[in-house]
């Protein structure tokens, strides 16, 4: 599926809006996986232990569509599966073609059958599947407190420094650029700018590199924990 032809949908996703664009292009990369593929990661996800984080659930999708040559679906499965949970699909998928149904350049992108096989796809993916909803409760709650960290960058350069009569270059400054893209717990998606010099920057690493070490004691500790499954059904 071409760029061009979501970028063709920009004008209604703004004046109509249904879901974010990348959500649709994530969901047409799944509707046209094979259903054997959705079926295999399926059952692939099924037989994880209880529970599996997100890098476990990223590298066993990854291998499964690495097998049949569909590994460019991946990041698209992982997404709708931290998001998405089986009772939903249905009605999902009914919006989405009721959505497309209204206009040629929609219908283009998401045929009747396309977002037939999306829902197959997409129970097949989810279904049954008790790793998935740890994990999507564990993202609920993480970001019911916090903002969606999307990219981080850092650009570096030299900034001059000018005599009174901005003739003559002084001196140059090193600055590091740092520029955070997250999503807002409104889903607006953000921009947060800092320059930070050499000192600025150490002293911010060491602070990465507490919250790391407390990170690696933390999951030591989760590691020897046991939970008592009778005690917690049912909590959400």
């Amino acid at each position: 599926m071409s760029n061009e032809l979501f970028a063709s949908l920009l004008d209604d996703v703004v004046t109509q809006p249904i879901l974010p664009l990348d959500m649709l292009q994530d969901f047409r990369s799944i509707a046209g996986l094979r259903h054997e593929s959705a079926v295999i990661v399926g059952k692939a996800l099924k037989a994880l232990p209880v529970p599996s984080n997100i890098a476990q659930i990223d590298a066993t999708i990854r291998k499964c569509l690495e097998a049949s040559g569909e590994e460019h679906a991946s990041e698209s499965v992982l997404r709708a599966l931290i998001n998405l949970d089986y009772d939903s699909i249905s009605q999902l998928a009914s919006v989405l073609w009721q959505w497309a149904s209204g206009d040629e350049k929609r219908r283009e992108i998401f045929a009747e059958n396309v977002v037939d096989q999306l829902r197959r796809n997409l129970e097949a993916l989810t279904a049954d599947n008790p790793t998935l909803r740890i994990v999507q409760k564990a993202e609920r709650l993480l970001r019911d407190v916090g903002n969606e960290l999307q990219s981080i960058k850092f650009v570096c350069d030299l900034r001059p420094v000018f005599d009174d009569d901005r003739k003559n270059i002084e001196a140059f400054v090193a600055v590091a650029n740092m520029r955070l893209l997250y999503v807002s717990q409104d889903g607006e998606r953000r921009a947060c700018e800092m320059a930070l010099t050499e000192d600025e920057l150490t002293h911010f690493k060491e602070h990465v590199d507490r919250a790391l070490d407390k990170m690696h004691v933390l999951n030591e500790t989760r590691a020897t924990l046991t939970l008592d499954r009778v005690q917690t059904e049912g909590e959400g």
